[in-house]
């Protein structure tokens, strides 16, 4: 059995969410393991589900995709911490 490389995405656009979990669900060794649509739950939701990679809207309201991430390198950081962008 391969484990697979979990991913939270992170977008207030649920459009774009859905996007995106369907271009990452076609590759085999991907699981997404959870949605946010705002920093706060982003953060909450690394802590819980632990993901290897986040996707990171950068213009989110609230908290912004630049803050989560600093944010989230401070508290629960992933070892190669990667942040995609999406305008």
């Amino acid at each position: 059995m391969v484990n697979k490389i979990k991913i939270l995405i992170v977008d207030d656009s649920s459009f774009s969410q859905r996007t995106i979990r369907k271009v990452l669900e076609r590759e085999i060794d991907f699981e997404i393991v959870g949605g946010a649509r705002n920093g706060q739950e982003a953060i909450r939701m690394n802590n819980d589900l632990n993901p290897d990679i986040l996707t990171m809207d950068i213009n989110m309201p609230n908290m912004n995709g630049i803050e989560t991430t600093r944010e989230i390198i401070k508290t629960n950081p992933k070892p190669n911490f990667y942040q995609v962008l999406f305008y």
